[in-house]
């Protein structure tokens, strides 16, 4: 039995639906939830770290959250650690560290609390702030030649995806997305739809 058109609308709709449902993004923050895992992924660590303590229910939080995954995405900053807690889903992190609002920023190294801040003065000032910060008191600064070293093979990287970029670009990127996403979705709907 073939498939009738109104079921391939439903089904090409569940297939959007699980691509935009199993689409992960990538970061280097840590998402801290239990005692145990904050033990080990801050307190233990080699490297020095920034834990944000922030809720779902805080705007400063949410209008940061995208700027402090960028610092940590950063070559720069790979000598650093970050994390992220949720005081709702760990209250014990926050009353162990007492947090008394959110967003808190508190750096550790080896264990110990370096620095803590609590709130944003200015999110468009925000992200300079926080890498300033960070060479400032991790001394990041010593390790230039690393971090140039790093630099560079990030832009080198970078230059190795640039000829796809030009093809996009030629095409437009809409017409690229669709082009792909529409063959993608063609060929899911004649396998599975054989099965009916």
């Amino acid at each position: 039995m073939k498939v009738g058109y109104p079921y391939k609308i439903i089904f090409l709709f569940l297939i959007c639906l699980l691509l935009n449902c199993t689409a992960v993004i990538y970061t280097k923050v840590i998402f801290i939830t239990n005692d145990a895992q904050f033990k080990q992924q801050v307190l233990q660590n080699k490297k020095p770290v920034l834990v944000q303590f922030s809720a779902q229910w805080c705007g400063a939080c949410t209008n940061v959250k995208k700027l402090l995954e960028e610092i940590a995405d950063d070559p720069i900053f790979s000598a650093v650690a970050f994390a992220r807690v949720d005081i709702d889903q760990a209250p014990s992190l926050s009353k162990q560290n007492s947090i008394i609002g959110v967003p808190t920023f508190i750096y550790f190294e080896n264990g110990t609390i370096k620095d803590l801040e609590i709130g944003v003065q200015n999110v468009q000032t925000f992200k300079k702030h926080v890498q300033e910060k960070l060479k400032t008191l991790f001394s990041l600064e010593h390790n230039s030649v690393q971090n140039n070293q790093q630099r560079a093979a990030y832009n080198k990287s970078l230059q190795q995806l640039l000829p796809q970029a030009q093809k996009r670009d030629e095409l437009g990127y809409i017409q690229y997305a669709y082009m792909h996403v529409s063959t993608m979705v063609t060929n899911c709907i004649n396998y599975y739809s054989s099965f009916f």
